[in-house]
């Protein structure tokens, strides 16, 4: 982003949503390597994350791609929930290895991913850029269009760190060494990107003025995710991470109600703010017609948006009505897993 087509509070509000993805990855590896700490190691864990892995996908490809478009049928467009389903099928093969062979191979991908960068992405081919670049559109077959926003690679690459650092989710130590691992990520961002060294294929410039200058420096390659962007992002979150648990219990227990059950959060979030913003721009006056087909829209035909837009504070009231919407609806299902045993309820 710059000063001509942005302002500071929608580049804060963009630049934060950046902390999602690699924090969902990072995490599920994490959670993967937890399991195998409480005993399910081998081939029952493999069958497990793998079986969900396909399940994510499937999601992906299906309930999760009507709810970003509204119409049937819909622009395929592959994001996080797809990436961390494959990730998982992945990771699947290394469970049956040292949790260090997870670190050392998810800490090369990293590093190698701001190589895929500096590829053009027609060099990869489809499978080549689902795989490490991304692919803006896929050769199209009858009338599907796909659009591959996550390749798979180098998003594999944070899940693996996840499980090769899960250990210490459950150690004495473990908020000394957060924060120690997520200052230690920082400083590491600072030294290569300061001076711009190979770390993301965009340098950052001096601005016309401070916040600009600083935003520069932190406007980092998201997908596939640079060396830069992972440090960052990763390094925020786990330097943060002991004082989120320090925060009031009504506070924390109202976020874990979102955490208890991640899948239908993020699935429900997905169509309730497509809906929400639906209403916001009826009620100031746009034009609907992008609002159904609307990854197609935006990715292909975005003039059907015309010049209209919603100033920055409607993005905040959609904001709060997706979590003040979603929060009962996660702790309704919340109690239901808790009373329901059922094998499948475990994928949902």
């Amino acid at each position: 982003m710059s000063p001509t087509d942005s302002t500071p509070l929608i580049y804060a509000t963009r630049w934060i949503t950046h902390l999602c993805a690699p924090t969902f990855v990072f995490l599920a590896g994490v959670s993967i390597r937890l399991q195998a700490i409480n005993g399910r190691t081998g081939a029952p864990l493999a069958k497990r994350i793998a079986s969900r892995g396909v399940w994510l996908i499937f999601l992906e490809l299906t309930l999760i791609g009507f709810f970003w478009s509204f119409s049937v049928p819909f622009l395929q467009f592959w994001q996080v929930i797809w990436a961390i389903g494959w990730s998982m099928i992945l990771l699947a093969g290394l469970v049956f290895l040292p949790p260090v062979v997870s670190l050392i191979i998810g800490a090369v991908i990293v590093v190698a991913s701001t190589a895929f960068l500096a590829v053009p992405p027609d060099a990869f081919g489809s499978l080549g850029g689902i795989l490490f670049r991304g692919v803006a559109f896929l050769p199209s077959f009858e009338n599907l269009e796909i659009f591959v926003a996550y390749p798979i690679v180098p998003w594999f690459g944070v899940m693996a760190l996840g499980y090769g650092a899960g250990h210490i989710f459950v150690s004495p130590k473990r908020s000394t060494l957060l924060m120690a691992i997520g200052l230690a990520m920082l400083a590491a961002f600072l030294i290569l990107r300061l001076p711009n060294l190979p770390g993301d294929p965009r340098p950052w410039a001096p601005q016309a003025d401070a916040f600009w200058t600083f935003a520069a420096i932190f406007d980092v390659t998201k997908n596939p995710p640079s060396l830069d962007f992972v440090l960052v992002t990763l390094g925020l979150v786990l330097t943060l991470a002991p004082a989120v648990e320090r925060l009031p219990r009504p506070v924390t227990e109202f976020f874990r109600t979102f955490g208890s059950v991640p899948l239908m959060a993020y699935v429900a979030h997905v169509g309730l703010m497509h809906l929400y913003a639906v209403i916001a721009r009826a009620i100031a006056g746009g034009t609907l017609a992008p609002m159904t087909d609307t990854m197609r829209a935006f990715l292909a035909e975005p003039e059907r948006f015309g010049t209209f837009s919603l100033p920055i504070g409607w993005v905040y009231v959609v904001w709060l009505a997706v979590v003040a919407t979603l929060y009962p609806l996660c702790r309704w299902w919340a109690g239901v897993k808790r009373r329901r045993r059922d094998w499948w309820m475990a994928y949902l």
